[in-house]
């Protein structure tokens, strides 16, 4: 027997220079710390209670054998327990431990020395190892008892120089209680119906007792079968469990129990009946017994037939006015519909769907079907195929395939919606009918593409070149506006824009093609170059309108549509459902012209997404008339209204250009009372009443604020010899007049 280790490998190195001397030497590599190694494990790692102690016969081993070092003879090393747990001393003292777990009073082969052993600490000595041999091992039994340790415990090995490797290993872990009891499924059940398999586990050795087993029910519910138990592998006899209304009683007899593992009891096949006035909700079973933990545990749910329709995910937005092009913007969250109860749903009753009236249901997918007999996925969906036709906001199904046996119905339907253009708000799909099937939940929530701002202004019937104030468009998401579309402005009849606004992207990156950008007949459009891969804003400015006297008194509304906001109008252009079929999840449709004049899938008879007051006319036609002209000459102080001479402190001029005139006398000769022009010293602002339209002029800005909205000037008011003058065109902005330039003879004629 050696008394030093010795290493496993013998390294053999070659140097060069060795080499070229025909030398070879073997280099035996000395031994370290780190090469001084074994494999130390717990065979089983048991669950004990808080007085367990071990039998005649240890149920768990630490094994300890050799990795790439022998064990040196001589050697000893620590066994040591944590606090709350000691060693049966008397197993040990004295004692040889042999490599199969025997313990014996001399060692045999190669074994373990108990050198000495206390509470806590059983110290042991290498013995009988041979060098020649590899792997050897020892099996060291467990012998304790617990005396107060919770939770899990672990043996500390320490080395204490020998050439073991040192380490701390969990041999058991004491359990809080003595059982643990658990359902295999808490089922919703109605009365008589069977629940799952009950689990009564033994969470300590030795824990469970020779005696009984006890489950009792609430009030008002009963166990309605006997049910198969099994404890291990031995069945209880039937005819010894008893049963009492709500109290089921189980024997344990002598000879079930294992002493040297883990039990456990299954319990299935139980029944319960309810009372006609049996609260709905958990049924909640009390156990008890011998060795058995008490424990309250919910072992099914009660409940009436019925259905459960629910939606578990974050509903979508979808946008108004899409159609079938991308079918990603018309898709709703799933919805579940599932038997509260197995048999709850009739199979020879109708089922209706009923979605709000601005919604027409194109496509729909459906999933996770459960319970029903076989084929059921492929009859739902033909139902669903046969029903769904575009052109409704109702579905019904009729005669729903029937149930497995015992078994609960589910499944789960995702549909495809068209949305009225100018639609918004929740998207609800409302389940009725006889089948059993009722309940509403919100699938999608409909938003306009476009959010639309306008500073409504004042205007006059028979008047041009009126100016009101700016048009804000603001996508609700990016990619709102679809690319090649146009966006139109519709005004009222009567009424027409008097040349191009300005139309421009003031944030976001959509792309707008300016040379498409067009004011005819009272429809101004654009078309969108490109889509948005940020949500943007188009502000339109510079908006004059022209009214003919025929226009009716109060608001003047424009609608905002086009085809790059509305492609679900009834005779929309384009080709989205044109050509071949047209699949919408699991729908798919024969090929139709968009264009015809019926209405066909998806569309609607709507062609905006928005209409709102553009402005307001605040006097009716015949109240317009004018008395005549006013005509002011640069360079005087007088001036003629109707012909008649007037005479004025300041004398319109030109610089830069333009012409500028004194704002107070254009006002007074269209009208406007000296009263209503208002000058404030501390602002600097001017601000002029006329018709109920107030236009104000700050002293050093080019803003010109009509009605509270803001028009940008090019030039800024200023004031010469105590008179506010502008140019020629902003006067006619501020007074909402015709304003008409004479070259020749330097001459302005307002009218």
């Amino acid at each position: 027997m050696s008394k030093q280790p010795t290493m496993k490998k013998v390294l053999n190195v070659m140097t060069t220079a060795a080499l070229v001397g025909g030398v070879v030497a073997p280099i035996v590599a000395p031994i370290t710390a780190d090469a001084a190694n074994s494999t130390n494990l717990v065979d089983k790692v048991l669950h004990v209670d808080n007085d367990y102690k071990t039998g005649d016969t240890a149920t768990n081993n630490i094994i300890i054998k050799e990795k790439d070092v022998d064990f040196a003879t001589d050697d000893t090393f620590r066994l040591t327990l944590p606090s709350g747990v000691k060693w049966l001393k008397d197993v040990y003292q004295g004692k040889n431990i042999n490599e199969d777990g025997t313990i014996a009073d001399a060692g045999s082969g190669h074994y373990f020395e108990v050198v000495s052993v206390t509470d806590q600490d059983l110290e042991l000595k290498v013995k009988g190892f041979n060098d020649t041999v590899s792997s050897e091992q020892v099996k060291v039994p467990m012998y304790f008892e617990v005396d107060g340790a919770e939770g899990e415990l672990k043996v500390s090995l320490d080395a204490k120089g020998s050439t073991l490797t040192s380490g701390q290993y969990t041999f058991a872990v004491v359990s809080a209680g003595k059982t643990a009891t658990t359902v295999s499924e808490v089922k919703t059940i109605g009365d008589g119906d069977e629940i799952g398999t009950i689990r009564i586990d033994e969470l300590a050795l030795k824990s469970m007792e020779q005696g009984k087993v006890t489950l009792t029910l609430p009030a008002k519910f009963k166990w309605a079968t006997q049910p198969t138990v099994t404890i291990g592998n031995k069945t209880v006899n039937a005819d010894a469990i008893t049963l009492n209304d709500n109290k089921l009683t189980i024997p344990v007899g002598d000879g079930v129990l294992s002493t040297e593992k883990l039990n456990t009891i299954y319990i299935s096949g139980l029944k319960i009946d309810a009372d006609k006035d049996a609260a709905y909700g958990d049924i909640e079973v009390q156990v008890s017994g011998d060795g058995i933990t008490d424990q309250d545990i919910i072992v099914a749910k009660y409940a009436d037939y019925g259905s459960e329709v629910s939606v578990k995910d974050e509903v979508p937005t979808v946008l108004a006015g899409r159609n079938n092009a991308d079918t990603k913007d018309l898709k709703t969250a799933e919805i579940l519909i599932k038997e509260e109860v197995a048999g709850s749903w009739l199979s020879n009753r109708d089922v209706q769907i009923e979605f709000p009236s601005w919604v027409k249901v194109v496509g729909y997918e459906i999933s996770g079907v459960k319970g029903f007999a076989a084929g059921a996925e492929d009859a739902l969906k033909a139902k669903f195929n046969t029903e769904i036709k575009g052109d409704s906001n109702e579905i019904e199904l009729n005669n729903l395939p029937g149930q497995a046996a015992g078994k609960t119905r589910e499944f789960k339907v995702k549909f495809y919606v068209s949305t009225k253009a100018d639609a918004a708000g929740d998207i609800t799909a409302k389940f009725s009918g006889k089948a059993g099937i009722d309940g509403e939940v919100v699938v999608a929530k409909a938003v306009a593409p476009v959010n639309v701002d306008i500073a409504k202004a004042n205007v006059k019937t028979g008047i041009k070149n009126q100016a009101i104030g700016n048009v804000t468009l603001t996508e609700a998401a990016k990619g709102a506006l679809v690319k090649d579309g146009k966006v139109e402005l519709r005004l009222t009849d009567g009424v027409k824009f008097s040349e191009k606004p300005t139309v421009k992207v003031v944030e976001g990156n959509l792309d707008i093609d300016k040379d498409s950008i067009n004011a005819e007949n009272g429809v101004l459009s654009f078309r969108v170059k490109s889509e948005s891969t940020r949500a943007s804003k188009i502000e339109i400015s510079g908006v004059k309108l022209d009214l003919d006297r025929a226009v009716a008194q109060g608001d003047i509304e424009v609608e905002i549509g086009g085809t790059a906001l509305v492609q679900n109008a009834d005779q929309a252009s384009g080709t989205a459902f044109d050509g071949g079929k047209l699949a919408i999840g699991h729908k798919t449709f024969d090929s139709f012209d968009l264009t015809g004049s019926s209405i066909e899938v998806g569309e609607f008879d709507k062609n905006y997404v928005a209409k709102k007051a553009i402005a307001t006319v605040v006097t009716p036609a015949d109240g317009n008339a004018r008395v005549g002209d006013v005509v002011f000459t640069v360079g005087k102080t007088t001036y003629t209204e109707a012909g008649v001479e007037q005479t004025m402190d300041v004398a319109p001029f030109i610089e830069a250009s333009r012409t500028y005139l004194p704002v107070r006398y254009v006002a007074k000769s269209v009208g406007v009372e000296g009263s209503k022009i208002l000058w404030d010293e501390a602002t600097r602002q001017v601000t002029i009443i006329k018709d109920g339209q107030v236009a104000q002029l700050t002293i050093g800005s080019n803003i010109l604020t009509l009605n509270g909205a803001k028009i940008t000037m090019d030039t800024k008011a200023k004031v010469v010899n105590g008179r506010t003058v502008l140019p020629l065109r902003a006067v006619a902005t501020a007074l909402g007049a015709n304003v008409a330039w004479n070259e020749a003879d330097q001459t302005v004629t307002v009218k």
